[in-house]
């Protein structure tokens, strides 16, 4: 596993901008979430920044006003989408693959950012999906990736459950 892991990183150096490639080369795979966390918060807002423009997230909206004025939370949007290029297991199909950041998944993790690996099956749920209304999608239509189904112990509750009366 380590292997992809610097595959992935290697990957983003090779493509990242000079302020880019010293945030993502302080990220340690084998750090602990909180010892990357204090990597990251090492940089002022311009390597942040453009970090977070690299790996694909808008950091400014109108009138250039800034998205993210909490460093920290832009530390751990950058850490998971770092985390979210390495090498996992589709939970639909039970392949391994691992997306680039040049990838368009078809879904994305609500908790991790993890780009959903493109096989017939979650294709077939993409599918199913995009047939609903948008107005409805809203309402609790969220895709986890295998590791957060994991992580937070969801994979053996029901797909769909009713509140019993009271």
């Amino acid at each position: 596993m380590a292997e992809s892991h610097k595959v992935a990183i290697g990957d983003l150096l090779n493509r990242a901008d000079p302020l880019s490639k010293k945030v993502v080369s302080a990220y340690n795979y084998d750090a602990t979430y909180n010892g990357n966390l204090q990597n990251l918060k090492k940089f002022d807002a311009n390597h942040l920044e453009a970090a977070a423009t690299f790996l694909g997230f808008t950091v400014r909206g109108a009138a250039n006003k800034k998205l993210y004025k909490n460093l920290t939370v832009l530390c751990d949007r950058i850490i998971l989408k770092i985390e979210a290029l390495f090498e996992t297991q589709c939970n639909d199909c039970g392949d391994n693959y691992a997306n680039k950041l040049t990838d368009k998944p078809l879904l994305t993790c609500q908790l991790c950012l993890q780009g959903s690996h493109n096989c017939p099956k979650v294709q077939e749920r993409f599918e199913a999906l995009n047939e609903v209304p948008e107005t409805l999608r809203l309402l609790g239509m969220v895709w986890l990736c295998s590791g957060c189904l994991k992580k937070n112990n969801l994979s053996l509750l029901p797909v769909s459950a009713t509140t019993p009366a009271e």
